[in-house]
């Protein structure tokens, strides 16, 4: 069976990629310190940011990122900026542009857990206490995880 070319030749995948992983690292942390909200307000943020402000990609490019990413089981938001950093810098770019713009929070979540306790004797009551259901089990679980390697 002979093998299927690909709808788009190489040459156009790696004249895509343009710039390097330091300037999509810098503008997604730039977007994980400042976007908040779930993966749907993310979207509009990339959009702003990356078609408006920026234009890595034109607005019918975005769209068809967009509507492979929502295909695709797992959170779009991520999906949509790993494959703008792909598309910007090559393989170092996506990674660039996943840690960039997940570091931020997930640094957030870790150290307000780590201080719930402390949080929870100088606030009121409710919120903190509700909260550290979900945040000292996730934090207890990768330290677990990680004592245990």
């Amino acid at each position: 069976m002979k093998p299927t070319s690909s709808p788009v030749p190489q040459e156009n995948l790696n004249a895509a990629a343009q710039g390097t992983a330091r300037e999509v690292g810098a503008a997604f942390l730039k977007l994980g310190l400042t976007s908040f909200g779930g993966p749907i307000a993310h979207l509009g943020y990339f959009r702003r940011e990356f078609v408006e402000r920026r234009r890595w990609l034109d607005e019918e490019h975005f769209g068809q990122l967009l509507a492979l990413c929502q295909f695709l089981p797992g959170p779009a938001s991520s999906q949509l900026g790993f494959s703008l950093g792909l598309l910007r810098a090559g393989w170092l770019g996506a990674i660039a542009a996943f840690i960039a713009f997940t570091l931020p929070s997930a640094l957030l979540l870790f150290a307000f857990a780590a201080l719930s306790d402390r949080l929870a004797s100088r606030l009121p009551s409710v919120p903190v206490r509700r909260c550290s259901c979900w945040w000292l089990p996730a934090v207890q679980r990768w330290d677990h995880g990680c004592a245990a390697t």
